[in-house]
Formats: C-alpha cells, sequence, structure tokens
C-alpha cells in the first residue's frame, strides 16, 4: 500500500486497523515523505470510512473470502484489488474491479488511476460492484447456501 500510495501522491489513502506493524509502517512513511497516507488504528464502524471513500484497495497476498472487499462493495465502491486467491473468486475483473498483479505496485497505480480520474468508469463499476454484493454475498443468502452445505453432510 505505502508503495502504491508512493505512485499515487494526489490520492488520500486511509490504512484501516492496527496491529504490530504500526511503529514501522510509520517510520516508511515518514521515510518516504509521504502525507497521503492515514493510519486510522482501530475503529468502531468501517462504513463511515468506506461511504466517504471512492474507492477500495486491497493489497493481500492471500484471502479466504475477503470480508473487507465484501463490505466496500456493500457501498457501491469499486475495487481495486491483488489477484490472489478469495480476491478472484469475489471481483470480477473490469465489471466490478480491477486486479493487479501482486508485488507490482506500478500496475495497482494504474489501475488506480483509470478507476478515479474517469467519472463514467468509477459510477458503473461501483453500481455493479454493490449489485454483485447484493446478489451473491447478501448475508441472508450466505447463511441459506451455508446452511444447505451442512445439511447435505448430516
Amino acid at each position: 500500500l505505502i508503495e502504491i500510495a508512493n505512485l499515487c501522491r494526489n490520492y488520500k489513502f486511509f490504512l484501516v486497523g492496527d496491529g504490530p506493524l504500526k511503529s514501522e509502517i510509520n517510520k516508511y512513511i515518514q521515510k518516504l515523505n509521504l502525507k497521503n497516507i492515514y493510519l486510522t488504528g482501530i475503529i468502531t464502524n468501517v462504513y463511515d470510512y468506506l461511504s466517504a471513500c471512492d474507492l477500495f484497495l486491497s493489497t493481500s497476498i492471500y484471502e479466504g473470502l475477503p470480508l473487507s472487499i465484501i463490505e466496500a462493495m456493500s457501498v457501491g465502491l469499486p475495487i481495486v484489488a491483488s489477484r490472489v486467491i478469495g480476491n478472484i473468486d469475489t471481483i470480477e475483473d473490469r465489471k466490478t474491479g480491477f486486479f493487479y498483479d501482486l508485488g507490482n505496485p506500478i500496475m495497482a497505480a494504474e489501475k488506480i488511476k483509470l478507476v478515479l480520474n474517469n467519472e463514467n468508469i468509477l459510477k458503473e463499476i461501483g453500481l455493479k460492484s454493490k449489485l454483485r454484493q447484493k446478489n451473491l454475498f447478501d448475508a441472508k443468502k450466505m447463511s441459506a447456501e451455508y446452511q444447505k452445505i451442512y445439511k447435505s453432510f448430516i
């Protein structure tokens, strides 16, 4: 994320959460003199941030079911995500978001700029993202599908 933000200095990046690497991350941000990354720490309502953003970036190296992406989709955000397991099962490339190759911050930055510099893409991808979340990842639908699977084993 830091390398991507360094390539996209005109955009603000919110790194939500906390962890043991926070101090190191802060030092690296300061070393690069980046003023466009904000470390939120632990927050109680992620939707406050998601609703204020134009795009969601996932830099995961591996995902199971990426709940953070599903949450971002639920508010209609276009997604830019690493092309890894989990993400590729959640997002439709060029329909509900864009993939970049893991370890390629230049490609990620290009995808971010593509979305944020084109109002039509921003709106269209965001709408399709929200619809995909509603159609495939709604909590009630997912719960019902899991129940079907569990019942098939009984």
